[in-house]
């Protein structure tokens, strides 16, 4: 009966420290936040729509969950490297804590010809390295946003000093 109780507590002690957040955790759920639709209210319904990309946007617009995360993977699957899709896919990805496959979608971004999504691709990079705690990669990229006028500049500065503050609390 002892070995029971103890074995319960061992269980209950090994819970409670596995399921408590990392630090880069916690900060990466103060500054995460979904992107926002892009023009929703001139997008069509899912039923409606033939538009593989557009359906998934009509998607993400109502919720972000993994189905909706499968509409977008079937836009890519169809062979074509569709920016959008790779960008709002990544912000699911982040969304459902899944921080490498995030970090795959986002590289694809930012490394593709200018575009509309390079900039907050690479603000939610770096997020989604704070959320796998690869500090060095997050400083890297967060350092390039807040030495650049935009509008990710003062977050990241200021994320970037919390990130700094995180290295000399280690």
């Amino acid at each position: 009966m002892a070995a029971i109780i103890l074995l319960v507590a061992v269980a209950t002690i090994s819970y409670l420290m596995l399921s408590e957040p990392t630090a880069s955790e916690v900060l990466f759920a103060e500054y995460f936040s979904p992107y926002p639709s892009i023009k929703p209210e001139i997008r069509q319904p899912v039923a409606t729509s033939e538009d593989p990309l557009e359906a998934a946007l009509s998607a993400y617009d109502r919720n972000k969950s993994s189905a909706t995360m499968r509409l977008f993977e079937k836009v890519l699957a169809e062979g074509t490297e569709n920016i959008t899709a790779q960008f709002f896919l990544g912000n699911l990805y982040l969304s459902h804590k899944e921080p490498e496959s995030a970090i795959e979608s986002f590289k694809k971004v930012v490394t593709a010809e200018a575009n509309e999504f390079t900039t907050s691709a690479n603000w939610y990079l770096a997020l989604a390295y704070l959320l796998n705690n690869d500090l060095s990669e997050c400083r890297g990229i967060l350092s390039q946003l807040s030495s650049a006028s935009g509008f990710y500049q003062n977050k990241a500065r200021e994320l970037l000093e919390r990130v700094d503050s995180l290295d000399k609390g280690n």
